[in-house]
């Protein structure tokens, strides 16, 4: 069985910004303001509903700030209960990094046009290749490879590459994946992480639950 090999993806966060002049402090000012006017120059009435105009926006601006916050946390956790609820099930996830048993590993690979010929190589933990596996012609579409005890000189993490080219030599692109079932979720990062045999793999690199 295989592990799954962690992918660099892109993480959206969301940077919240403190308000120079807070709702409680523009009142403040407000009514500083209008204690220290002038008697015989008060401040006209359209000033004055200026202000309380620039200090509803300011109310509302903040609230809506919290509400979005509130939301957002909302989807962290969301996405924590839907990590969660992978536990167990086999998922493929993007990735070309995965643990060998000694026995047996599942590869899969996706091209974007058919292939004229193609190899596969492995590499151990160094980054060595330990062995290329010739493909031969292949079809467009999801593709898998199977390791074995013959093809890798014991147990241990590998990872591999898949190179393809089309009838005019061209390179062909190349989706690479690695399918196993999740053991467990980090929520150490900023995203959910899914635990596929002791690797990691972020939840934006799924790309397929079940067979």
């Amino acid at each position: 069985m295989m592990m799954v090999g962690t992918v660099n993806s892109a993480t959206t966060t969301v940077a919240q910004s403190k308000n120079t002049v807070d709702k409680e402090a523009f009142f403040k000012m407000l009514i500083a303001q209008l204690k220290n006017q002038d008697p015989l120059n008060p401040m006209d009435g359209t000033d004055f509903t200026a202000q309380l105009a620039q200090f509803s926006s300011l109310e509302q601006l903040e609230n809506i700030n919290s509400q979005m916050t509130s939301f957002i946390d909302q989807q962290d956790s969301l996405a924590a209960y839907q990590a969660v609820d992978l536990i167990g099930k086999e998922v493929t996830v993007e990735g070309n990094a995965f643990q060998f048993d000694g026995s047996s590993a599942t590869l899969l690979y996706s091209l974007a046009e058919t292939a004229a010929d193609g190899t596969l190589t492995l590499y151990d933990v160094d980054g060595k290749a330990v062995k290329v596996i010739a493909l031969g012609p292949q079809g467009a579409g999801l593709s898998e490879t199977a390791v074995t005890a013959s093809d890798l000189p014991g147990p241990g993490l590998y990872s591999y590459e898949v190179a393809a080219f089309n009838q005019s030599g061209l390179p062909v692109t190349v989706q690479q994946a690695v399918k196993g079932v999740v053991e467990g979720v980090s929520l150490n990062g900023e995203v959910p992480s899914l635990i596929v045999l002791g690797l990691e793999a972020p939840m934006a690199s799924l790309i397929a639950v079940g067979s």
